[in-house]
């Protein structure tokens, strides 16, 4: 079994540097050409599934990726599957500020990063580390729900999500979370034989196109 990995395109989150973890915030002009350019990539593959985050920026780079107009022009039948436990890290009470301002705002908060941000639990969300369980559990899910696809399966979803897939899979757990960088629409492809997991490609290029 073959799984692709892809990071949504730029959004104008992104642009701004706010943080927006379950904050609906669009796709930008470069952000929908970056997934129309991940079509070429994704070509490559015989997808026979295609999974994603719900909300906008990872929904829409799904369906351009995938070339799913393409597709059902050509008489086939591929849907996008949306698991709201791919979402991104959920930041509470600091979703769209910037890190300056979440600095300026968020005294308490910055205290407990500052003395451990993995634990540090943002107001009316997550930490990091309950983040990083809640992605394991989801896609330990995902896996057994692939197991009667014969095809290459497309996980469309965040940085953060692709970064705990990545530490859990082939990084050695949640210390190897940072080991990892995702770009805008840069993907990984993970290849398994039974419950062993290989890491075959790791590509930003498309970021820089």
């Amino acid at each position: 079994m073959r799984v692709i990995l892809l990071r949504h395109g730029e959004s104008e989150a992104n642009v701004k540097r706010q943080f927006a973890g379950f904050t609906d915030t669009p796709l930008t002009e470069r952000g929908r050409a970056q997934a129309e350019q991940a079509a070429l990539y994704m070509g490559w593959y015989d997808l026979s599934r295609v999974v994603a985050s719900p909300l906008e920026r990872a929904y829409e780079t799904a369906w351009l990726a995938a070339a799913l107009d393409m597709k059902r022009e050509q008489g086939e039948e591929l849907e996008i599957e949306k698991w709201d436990d791919f979402k991104e890290m959920n930041f509470g009470r600091c979703e769209g500020l910037t890190l300056a301002e979440i600095r300026e705002q968020e005294l308490e908060l910055t205290e407990a990063i500052n003395r451990d941000y993995r634990t540090a639990v943002y107001p009316e969300g997550e930490s990091l580390v309950l983040f990083y369980e809640r992605i394991v559990l989801a896609y330990e899910h995902f896996l057994k729900s692939c197991q009667d696809y014969t095809g290459d399966i497309l996980l469309v979803a965040h940085s953060g999500v692709i970064r705990s897939i990545l530490a859990h899979a082939v990084g050695g757990g949640f210390g190897g979370y940072w080991r990892f960088k995702v770009e805008n629409c840069g993907y990984a492809v993970l290849e398994y034989d039974g419950d062993f997991a290989m890491l075959t490609e790791l590509n930003n290029a498309i970021s820089k196109e």
